[in-house]
């Protein structure tokens, strides 16, 4: 008998072992092995077992050396084949996809999953010993005594044991030496710390068109067969319910549920929500828990315990069995697509795991991605809609605020930011300035203060200034690693590179000419943060981004002091922008809508409708009518104007129309390749060469853009050049670009240069 086996290696293909007699019975498709390749020993994934095998041009087959799992695999036929796909679409290698379907500790490197341990205790003799014991020396010894009644009812942690009955460690050990009991390790799950809110339990009367959408869905489960649709609901429509009872649906019929949300902060209320209806039977998957934390999760989905997976991307993997429904929320965020190899997008993986378990897929969002869209328009996905909000509260009147018109405005921003460093701060400057705030938002913030309700700020950037400038030379300091200014943060006295993290200090004078000044150039979330401090001083304002986010608990711990009234204003990033429902939230301010808008994205008109709507549908969630204001200087772009009428269809019917004549997704399939490395005379050689053979061997229905530098030319010390194709043959453009790299290759043999191919780029940058 012969194995298929795919390692972690960078070559798309599986090899073939020989399976030793002694672990005929074992080997089985989705399990460990482990095997010898080159002059190593590595761990594999069986990906196929059979009596025959193509040995042509090997000289000698190699033997399985061990099987490493005894019981479940670690990975089902299904997700074998789904992993398949995606290396094949996504064009990279079978084990690195693989890798990626598997939480981290469990993949190519570990022997054994790291389980948690913890000494429990457990009477081991008769109960006519027991009770001799107690008879004669429980008034004596009578911790020993506590101890043991205790233990008749059932094992107990040996911790609690000694917590509960005021037994010590001399007591347990007494009582082992006269083998009456014995501490033993047992495996036990670690605790996720998701917290749990009862309030999630309210009885809910669904609307006419909630009604009509799960009556539809749960048809469309009982058929049982495989069938996308979109519901596009409105901003509070109650897309969570319709997800609920399509769920409750699902495990009525036996069958698993799998949830997708984009972002790891918008688990906690919707975790509370499903908890409170399925209890136990959920499991939470995402990067924000510890590492023991997720594979414990992971193997209450493998070992069927949990019947419902949560979870952010990565989830998508969940080794669900009897998968009969799949749920992407807000089906339209960018944050579903992987932005590291293997560059998948999570919605059209789960359309291919929706369509090999004959399963329901449902993809919902008040601002579906056109590509989505474009498929209900062509009739491939079906469609549900909730035009209205599930209660009687009303839509926030959203208004744009033209900041061309703001003159000077505001206090000023002297204060502690000005101390830390020698550059100068708008702070220091006589008089009043152009406020981050326009009139009608500060008024609006004064009044919510006043009448005891919330508002949220929302700004793209996190950070205090987008970058320092040097008023005498024009000198931009910029992170050594990549080619993008630093960002100032005020609180911590640093320049930081979003990019790669690089940390420096704030030169007192500039580093270019030595002796100018250094001035604070746009803004971000710190720099709201202050002013708003400074205007509303008695106000309760908490931040909330990457910056004030590092630990896993923290997105809830900020969450639920806002839904307690411990905040007034809220100031954050896109982790604000969506799914949150909080109805003491009456004000939205959008400050700088400009800043996704002017892009060089040609999906930033589309991205800048998507996060004004999501963002203005956090307000009025309550009984009083929200409000939304948002800055901008673009006031009359269609795709604010649009989003300020919340009118998706207009805003479709529009940027379609801009899609289909540039021939841009979803008139077309793009790929970039990316050839990047840290000589740039190499990469230019490397990149010239590749266009040239792209160019020389491609069919007339693709077209080559290119090649040309990144936007971001310099990332980590890499240099990035860019290549982007563009086809309208889905299919024939993948296999023209593996020949193409196969061919390149093979034939060029410079280190340090690296291809990355990124298939349905959603970031060009």
């Amino acid at each position: 008998m012969f194995a298929q086996v795919v390692i972690n290696v960078p070559l798309d293909k599986a090899f073939t072992y020989r399976i030793p007699d002694q672990f005929l019975e074992k080997a089985a498709v989705g399990k460990r092995a482990m095997v010898p390749f080159r002059n190593r020993r590595i761990i594999g994934y069986i990906v196929g077992v059979t009596d025959k095998a193509d040995l042509t041009g090997i000289k000698e087959l190699k033997e399985i050396l061990e099987i490493l799992d005894d019981n479940v695999p670690f990975i089902s036929t299904a997700l074998l084949r789904l992993t398949r796909w995606i290396a094949d679409y996504y064009l990279t290698s079978w084990g690195s996809v693989i890798s990626s379907s598997l939480p981290a500790g469990i993949g190519f490197k570990e022997r054994s999953i790291p389980v948690k341990k913890v000494k429990y205790v457990r009477i081991i003799a008769q109960a006519s010993e027991v009770e001799e014991f107690l008879r004669l020396e429980g008034k004596r010894a009578h911790k020993q005594a506590a101890a043991l009644e205790a233990l008749r009812r059932q094992d107990i942690g040996l911790a609690d044991l000694l917590k509960s009955t005021g037994a010590t460690r001399h007591s347990i050990q007494c009582l082992t030496q006269k083998c009456l009991i014995e501490v033993y390790d047992r495996e036990v799950s670690r605790d996720p710390s998701i917290f749990q809110d009862e309030t999630a339990k309210k009885d809910i009367v669904p609307n006419q068109a909630q009604q009509n959408a799960i009556q539809r869905i749960q048809s469309a489960l009982n058929r049982e067969e495989f069938y996308p649709v979109l519901l596009h609901g409105v901003t509070g429509s109650g897309k969570t319910y319709v997800y609920l009872q399509a769920v409750a649906h699902t495990l009525a019929m036996g069958k698993t549920a799998l949830v997708l949300v984009p972002e790891i902060s918008l688990t906690h209320q919707l975790v509370n929500r499903f908890h409170a209806l399925f209890g136990n039977r959920i499991a939470v998957l995402h990067s924000g828990l510890g590492k023991g934390e997720r594979i414990d999760e992971w193997r209450r989905v493998l070992t069927g315990e949990a019947k419902v997976a949560i979870g952010a991307r990565s989830a998508i993997f969940a080794p669900l069995e009897k998968l009969g429904l799949i749920v992407l929320d807000e089906e339209h965020e960018t944050s579903y697509k992987q932005d590291n190899s293997p560059r998948y997008h999570a919605r059209d993986v789960a359309l291919m795991r929706a369509q090999i378990a004959n399963a329901l897929l449902v993809l919902g969002s008040a601002t579906p991605s056109l590509e989505s869209f474009h498929a209900v328009r062509q009739g491939l996905f079906g469609n549900l809609t909730l035009p209205d909000r599930a209660t009687t509260h009303q839509v926030p009147k959203i208004q744009l605020v033209d900041m061309k018109t703001e003159g000077t405005w505001g206090a000023k921003t002297e204060g502690k930011t000005g101390t830390k460093t020698g550059a100068k701060t708008e702070g220091k400057t006589e008089g009043k300035h152009r406020s981050l705030f326009s009139h009608a938002l500060i008024e609006a913030i004064e009044q919510r203060i006043r009448q005891k309700e919330q508002a949220i700020l929302f700004i793209n950037r996190r950070g205090f200034s987008n970058f320092l400038l040097c008023c005498d030379c024009g000198h931009v300091p910029k992170c050594k690693n990549c080619s993008v200014s630093l960002t100032y943060h005020a609180y911590e006295g640093q320049l930081r590179c979003h990019y790669c993290n690089a940390v420096f200090p704030v030169p007192r004078f500039c580093p270019a000419c030595q002796k100018g000044r250094l001035q604070y150039i746009g803004f971000g979330t710190q720099k709201v943060e202050e002013e708003a401090q400074i205007l509303f001083p008695s106000a309760r304002i908490e931040r909330m981004d990457q910056d004030t986010v590092t630990r896993k608990t923290s997105h809830q711990k900020i969450l639920s002091r806002l839904a307690k009234g411990e905040i007034d204003i809220l100031i954050g990033t896109q982790m604000i922008a969506k799914g949150l429902d909080f109805p003491r939230v009456t004000l939205v301010g959008v400050v700088a809508a400009d800043s996704i808008l002017n892009l060089p994205d040609f999906r930033s008109a589309e991205k800048t409708f998507q996060l004004i709507t999501q963002v203005a549908g956090r307000a009025g969630r309550g009984e009083i009518q929200g409000e939304v204001i948002v800055q901008t200087f673009s006031p009359s772009h269609y795709s604010l104007q649009c989003a300020s009428r919340m009118d998706y269809r207009a805003f479709y019917e529009q940027e379609i129309q801009y899609r289909k004549e540039l021939g841009y997704p979803p008139f077309s399939k793009m790929i970039n390749i990316v050839v990047k490395g840290g000589n740039v005379n190499a990469l230019k050689v490397a990149t010239t060469r590749l266009t040239n053979l792209l160019i020389s061997l491609k069919p007339d229905e693709i077209s080559i853009l290119g090649p040309a530098q990144a936007p971001i030319f310099k990332i980590r010390g890499q240099y990035r050049f860019q290549i982007l194709l563009k086809s309208t043959q889905s299919l024939s453009l993948n296999e023209f670009i593996r020949k193409a790299i196969a061919e390149f290759q093979a034939g060029f043999t410079e280190e340090g240069v690296q291809i990355d191919i990124d298939v349905d780029p959603v970031n060009l940058m």
